[in-house]
């Protein structure tokens, strides 16, 4: 895996707009008063062509999305705009959401 990538802007503001959306929910409904832990990772593999976004926290864990949510609505629309494709999953302790979208060429 690779540490150091460039990415242009075409696909690094929806992968930071993703970041953003994941981070605020995990902020408004993951934890109670007494907080938690978020880890937002990046990694590459180069040789596949590929990147991976993981968003996860320590928190309440996600039950079924709500109707209507813009956020979650948002991570799949900028997902689509990098081509990839986004999977959440029940982590240990709270949720994890796992984005992988081809490296631009």
């Amino acid at each position: 895996m690779s540490a150091g990538v460039l990415l242009p802007l075409d696909h690094a503001v929806p992968a930071g707009l993703i970041v953003n959306e994941l981070v605020t929910n995990s902020l408004k409904y993951a934890f109670d008063d007494a907080g938690g832990i978020i880890r937002v990772a990046f990694t590459t593999e180069p040789d596949r062509g590929l990147a991976y976004l993981v968003v996860e926290d320590n928190g309440r864990g996600m039950r079924q999305p709500r109707k209507g949510g813009l956020g979650l609505t948002l991570v799949t629309a900028f997902t689509q705009q990098l081509g990839g494709k986004a999977d959440r999953e029940e982590a240990e302790k709270g949720t994890r959401t796992n984005v992988c979208f081809p490296l631009p060429t």
